[in-house]
């Protein structure tokens, strides 16, 4: 959470630095009800679970259950860290270290109704550096969501969200900022699921939009960013059928369209376009041992300006879970999608990434967790291609239901091939805190 605040538009959680789980427009989708093209809805259809993940299991006298005031309940919660770097400048050369305070509040108000269902979530970040205050981020984020259960089997939801918060250079495509690009998003989703026996239809609409504002070169000179400025506007559909009680196949397809509010500065090139996304898959929930879901299929991005050929790939989701013991869980990740590359000489990027993850249970209020990953990124019209190493391990401490101590270590290891200038550098962070909740 210390490197990695904020994460470039691309796929969603496995791409960005495995360390926050924005989505593939930003945090909007996750905001918006999740994302009906992959994951999110897989094991819900089948029969009820046999098993969950070590850090997605309740731990009774171990859990903060929030203030109660009538059928609403307050669960407020705040994370305190001391946090190292190595490379506070995300630099390949001239690597500068400096340590941080990190302060993060947040809230949710939830309604603890029968039927129907209403949250309010504000959560904020102040990361301030010792030496190199103009590395400072921030970030406020905030959403309400809510759910009507029309009929049984039948519901309505929707989602109101925004967010103001800094990248951070180990996030920005740019090459040569001295430090974070504040951005703004803001947008709303609604979605449907219609549940009829052995057949499950989900639909999901999201409109959202990004401003961004100037940065600062290391020259001094103001960085126009405007031209990462866009509105994106998706719809997704998903059909699941069950064959059997721990099996369903599903088909889902996606739509999507990206304006942006004027063309590429250094070519004038148009940035709009429009593409689709199609897949077919299996979720599995087999015995106590092994659940999951792969999907396969296509995407196609097309742009306006004349002379820029579309973009036809592959597109790949999927996530399984092991559970070799009650105590232990094991889930790997893998996703292949396209993503705005937010540098003026290019329209898109290809990403592919994979995650390995696993959770130790040592004993009930003590948590130990590691994963690495890899994200590649090949820009469009553009040779240059990146490609992103990251490896954690972290442990949580629970004292009682209130007040937990973490730590993490991560190694950041980003290179970059090709004739134009990309980002690369190591990093390795540090952070060692106290979540307060109640």
């Amino acid at each position: 959470m210390f490197a990695a605040l904020t994460c470039r538009p691309a796929l969603s959680a496995l791409t960005c630095a495995f360390a926050v789980a924005p989505l593939w427009s930003g945090e909007a989708r996750a905001q918006a009800g999740g994302d009906v093209l992959g994951r999110g809805a897989e094991s819900e259809f089948l029969a009820p679970a046999r098993n969950v993940g070590v850090g997605e299991r309740q731990r009774p006298g171990q859990e903060a259950l929030g203030l109660r005031l009538g059928t609403f309940v307050f669960s407020p919660s705040l994370d305190v860290a001391a946090n190292s770097t190595s490379n506070v400048f995300a630099n390949d050369a001239g690597e500068r270290d400096d340590i941080a305070v990190s302060v993060e509040p947040a809230l949710q108000i939830r309604s603890d109704w029968a039927n129907h269902a209403l949250s309010v979530s504000v959560n904020g970040r102040e990361v301030l550096y010792q030496d190199f205050d103009d590395q400072d981020i921030s970030a406020v984020r905030g959403a309400i969501e809510g759910r009507l259960d029309v009929l049984r089997g039948f519901t309505l939801d929707a989602t109101v969200f925004g967010a103001r918060e800094d990248e951070p250079l180990t996030e920005l495509p740019t090459i040569g900022l001295r430090g974070p690009t504040e951005v703004e998003t803001r947008g709303v989703g609604i979605g449907a699921t219609v549940t009829l026996s052995r057949v499950k239809f989900t639909a999901r609409a999201l409109q959202s939009e990004l401003d961004y504002r100037d940065g600062v070169l290391v020259s001094g000179a103001p960085s126009d960013q405007d031209f990462r400025d866009r509105s994106n506007s998706e719809v997704q559909v998903r059909a699941d059928v069950a064959i059997s009680p721990d099996t369903a196949l599903f088909l889902a397809l996606g739509a999507n369209r990206r304006d942006f509010e004027q063309p590429l500065p250094t070519t004038l090139i148009n940035q709009d376009s429009k593409g689709y996304q199609a897949l077919a898959g299996v979720s599995v929930d087999l015995s106590e041992l092994v659940r999951g879901e792969l999907a396969v299929g296509v995407l196609r991005q097309s742009f306006e300006q004349d002379g820029v050929a579309d973009i036809n790939e592959t597109a790949l989701r999927g996530s399984l879970e092991w559970f070799p013991s009650p105590l232990v869980s094991v889930r790997v990740d893998a996703e292949r999608g396209i993503g705005d590359s937010g540098v003026d000489t290019s329209l898109a990027t290809i990403v592919t990434g994979a995650r390995l993850a696993a959770e130790y249970e040592i004993a009930r209020n003590f948590l130990l967790s590691g994963a690495i990953g890899v994200r590649d990124e090949d820009f469009q019209q553009l040779d240059r291609a990146e490609r992103r190493i990251e490896a954690t391990v972290a442990g949580e401490f629970y004292l009682n239901p209130y007040v937990s101590l973490f730590g993490r270590l991560s190694r950041i290891d980003q290179s970059a091939d090709g004739l134009a200038p990309g980002r690369a550098f190591e990093d390795n962070l540090i952070r060692f805190g106290a979540s307060f909740r109640r």
